[in-house]
């Protein structure tokens, strides 16, 4: 059952939904709201520029969740942040809220997120012509709120986030994790699934349409998306064994 049906509110429901960006983020928001009546806030992504919350300080990111569950029955809100910023609070932040953690192939994640940052009129993150040049970026400008610490490069960035999320899942029940893949694929069995763990009625067996998720679909076909077999072998290098892990064979 879902840890925030509380008895003050059978009905209540309060949703986080944490990812590396560009992992299918408002696919699986969009899905959870279709699917079980939840108010999605576009607005109120949980970051310093919406909430004005200090993540770095555990007990104020307690307090946010806690007043949050006194003035709203029911909400779903997104973070990019790695696990660490939740750790020492973690167990508070259950009783008020749910946590789902949705990854994706991080290929396809470095590819979207690339477009998306040279998009950008502003430095988020590197802007680079090629993913060859992508992955091997160091993190940087304003992406850098969402990891604790400077890392090498943006697929041990990934690694980091997912690793964090899916070893604290393993722990804390209150975190689950979601395949971008299978809720593509198979999305009335991923939503039933999560129906069912979480004891939840589905009020509609809808799917969402295809522009409400985050796959840049034109740049599927670029040519700078090829990755070389150097590149490749630094993938493997890098993140091999955590894909390996995840179910992404390489």
């Amino acid at each position: 059952m879902g840890l925030v049906s509380g008895p003050e509110d059978p009905s209540a429901k309060r949703v986080v939904v944490v990812s590396h960006e560009r992992s299918g983020t408002h696919f699986l928001m969009n899905a959870l709201a279709v699917s079980f009546g939840l108010e999605r806030d576009a607005h109120l992504m949980l970051d310093q520029a919406t909430v004005n919350l200090n993540w770095y300080h555990p007990a104020s990111v307690a307090f946010f969740f806690r007043e949050n569950r006194a003035v709203e029955p029911t909400w779903l809100r997104k973070s990019h942040h790695q696990f660490a910023f939740f750790e020492p609070v973690i167990d508070e932040v259950l009783t008020h809220a749910d946590i789902f953690c949705i990854h994706r192939d991080p290929r396809d994640v470095m590819h979207s997120y690339r477009h998306f940052l040279n998009a950008l009129d502003w430095p988020e993150g590197p802007k680079c012509a090629s993913a060859a040049a992508f992955i091997r970026a160091a993190p940087m400008g304003a992406m850098l709120r969402y990891q604790m610490e400077q890392l090498p490069d943006m697929l041990t960035r990934w690694r980091v986030h997912v690793e964090g999320w899916a070893k604290a899942a393993m722990v804390h029940p209150g975190i689950r994790l979601v395949r971008y893949e299978a809720l593509n694929t198979d999305y009335n069995v991923e939503m039933d699934r999560i129906a069912a763990e979480m004891g939840w009625c589905r009020l509609s067996r809808e799917r969402p349409e295809i522009n409400a998720r985050t796959v840049l679909t034109s740049a599927q076909n670029d040519s700078s998306n090829v990755y070389a077999d150097t590149d490749i072998a630094f993938i493997r290098s890098r993140i091999g064994e955590a894909m390996h892990r995840f179910g992404y064979p390489i």
